[in-house]
C-alpha cells in the first residue's frame, strides 16, 4: 500500500487512437465509394425531365390548312406538308420557328415536339438518387418546307 508507483492507464484503446482509426476507416469508405461511382458501380445522379421551349423565335400560327400556313405577323406560307401537319402544329402549341433561306422566299418550318429520355446513362448497379441531372424534354424539329406567299410589309403597303 505504500507503493508510490504511477497509476497504469486503463486497458483498451486510447481516445486519440480511436478517433484516428475512425477517421481512416471513414476516409477509406469515402474513397472506395467515389472510386466505384467512377467505375459505374454506384450512381448518385438521376434524370429529371425539364419542360423547355426549344423554339428560337416562335411565331404564333393563326390558321393552318392543308398546304397553307397563316402567321400572326401577317405572313402567309405555302407549305409542302404531310397528312400529320395539323397535328404537328397543335403539338407545337400553335407556334412555329421559321428559318429563311438566303435571298429566297423559301423557309424551313420548325415545330416543338415532345421527346423522351433514355435512362441508360444513369443506370448503375447501385442507384442512390441524390443529384438531379436536368434533361430538356422538348425538341425542335422540322415539320415542313415552304415558300412565303405574302409578306407583312407588302400587306401594309397595299393597305395604304
Amino acid at each position: 500500500m505504500g507503493d508510490n508507483s504511477p497509476a497504469e492507464p486503463p486497458a483498451g484503446p486510447r481516445p486519440f487512437q480511436f478517433r484516428l482509426r475512425t477517421l481512416l476507416i471513414g476516409t477509406l469508405c469515402v474513397a472506395v465509394f467515389l472510386a466505384t461511382d467512377g467505375l459505374g458501380v454506384v450512381g448518385l445522379h438521376y434524370a429529371r425531365a425539364v419542360d423547355n421551349d426549344p423554339l428560337l423565335a416562335p411565331v404564333r400560327v393563326v390558321r393552318a390548312k392543308k398546304n397553307r400556313l397563316e402567321l400572326a405577323d401577317g405572313r402567309v406560307l405555302r407549305v409542302e406538308s404531310t397528312s400529320e401537319f395539323d397535328a404537328w402544329i397543335k403539338t407545337s402549341s400553335d407556334q412555329v420557328d421559321l428559318e429563311l433561306h438566303e435571298e429566297t422566299r423559301y423557309v424551313t418550318v420548325f415545330g416543338k415536339t415532345r421527346g423522351w429520355i433514355c435512362g441508360t446513362p444513369w443506370i448503375r448497379l447501385i442507384n442512390i438518387p441524390l443529384i438531379p441531372d436536368d434533361v430538356p424534354i422538348n425538341r425542335r424539329q422540322i415539320i415542313a418546307y415552304g415558300e412565303i406567299v405574302t409578306n407583312p410589309d407588302a400587306v401594309a403597303q397595299s393597305n395604304r
